[in-house]
């Protein structure tokens, strides 16, 4: 009797069960090829604009490359880093105060090396120029104390390279406004020392500045990632 009058007001029949978990199975289906497509989408972005700063940061080491060998200077081209231990002693212990030879170097250098990463400003984050210290401390102070002390006196040595690098360019507008922007001093205390072969600490290389490039590179690849996942369904 019931059939007959579903039929007549035109009723439907309840879904049986395997209809019913069919539907649902085709929505998730279809929700999975959706964010599949997002996905692939956000990885070609990410993998594109990888490729494009890769390439970018080839030809800034390349550059830089061409002034570490002109100066006689150390380079690193995976870390984007220059570092003058294996040139000169930069500061006597516990002085903050560029030696007179170590001034000379940056002379030359820095104007060079300032046109280069202004050259790539578009995709250079920052330039850093870092300070370092070795281990040594007055004895009465405690590790904690000596740390904190040689944190200072590292932030001193790398804001001495700034203000004597700016000084080199300051007349020229474009490079000062470039430093101002892009430059930082850093210190890092003795976190990262320097070791002679057999172990024992190397004193006159850990007291160094390392002046180093930060690509924007990575910041942007998150940002992409962002956008992806705020755009996702």
């Amino acid at each position: 009797m019931s059939s007959t009058t579903d039929a007549a007001f035109g009723r439907s029949r309840p879904a049986e069960d395997g209809e019913h978990w069919l539907t649902v199975s085709d929505l998730m289906a279809g929700l999975m090829i959706v964010f599949l497509f997002v996905a692939i989408a956000l990885m070609r972005n990410t993998l594109d604009l990888a490729n494009s700063y890769g390439e970018m940061r080839q030809d800034i080491s390349a550059a830089l490359k061409e002034i570490a060998d002109k100066h006689d200077l150390t380079f690193d081209d995976e870390e984007l880093t220059f570092e003058f231990t294996s040139v000169v002693a930069q500061f006597k212990q516990g002085k903050s105060v560029l030696q007179e030879e170590f001034k000379s170097k940056l002379d030359s250098f820095i104007p060079d090396y300032i046109e280069v990463v202004q050259r790539y400003e578009g995709t250079i984050e920052a330039v850093r120029i870092e300070g370092h210290t070795d281990s040594t401390c007055n004895p009465s102070l405690s590790e904690r104390e000596c740390y904190f002390h040689n944190m200072e006196l590292s932030q001193r040595r790398a804001v001495s390279v700034l203000k004597y690098a700016y000084g080199l360019i300051a007349d020229d507008t474009g490079r000062s406004e470039f430093v101002r922007r892009k430059v930082s001093a850093i210190g890092y205390s003795y976190s990262q020392l320097k070791y002679h072969k057999l172990g024992d600490e190397d004193l006159v290389a850990s007291r160094r500045v390392v002046i180093r490039v930060v690509t924007s590179a990575e910041s942007k690849i998150r940002e992409i990632q962002r956008q992806g996942i705020s755009d996702a369904p």
